[in-house]
């Protein structure tokens, strides 16, 4: 008879080790703007280990499950990074409106290297091929058209019926 008792009791206890709770937040930045892609960690705070990551959505939402001790960790480019305190998570939890302040950097030097398309010509048992992949010439352009803009091809106006 008190197997009866104990099996429920049990049960009830192993379901809520693992029950997760809802965690949800809003990052925004310095006047109050949602701050869209923002990456949301819930980390270990014995050893900073990830538990859980999420992005925050366009209105600067996020919502994770999470049960027992953790920490936010939430960064984005162009943002200081924020740590939380740890914190214990024993029900549905909404965080208070974080607000990430700008970041500012300058970079040293910026190289911008162009190079321009070359088209593919050769010459292979006496019959010339002409690639012209990626190139200008092609955009838009039949292939007829874009013979007729190579300058390496004579053109002949002759017309062609079917």
């Amino acid at each position: 008879m008190k197997i009866f008792f104990l099996i429920p009791a049990f049960l009830l206890q192993c379901i809520a080790a693992f029950s997760q709770y809802q965690i949800k937040g809003v990052v925004t930045d310095s006047i109050g703007s949602p701050v869209d892609a923002a990456v949301v960690v819930l980390m270990n705070p014995d050893n900073g280990t990830s538990i859980q990551q999420n992005i925050t959505s366009a209105d600067g939402a996020y919502q994770m499950n999470m049960a027992g001790n953790t920490q936010l960790y939430i960064s984005c480019l162009g943002y200081k990074q924020y740590v939380s305190t740890p914190f214990t998570v024993t029900k549905d939890t909404i965080i208070p409106t974080i607000r990430l302040s700008s970041e500012n950097f300058v970079l040293d030097n910026v190289v911008v290297v162009g190079e321009k398309q070359s088209l593919a010509l050769k010459i292979e048992r006496g019959k010339m091929i002409f690639t012209p992949k990626n190139s200008s010439i092609v955009a838009g352009s039949t292939a007829l058209e874009v013979l007729k803009k190579h300058r390496a091809f004579l053109w002949m106006a002759t017309t062609i019926s079917a």
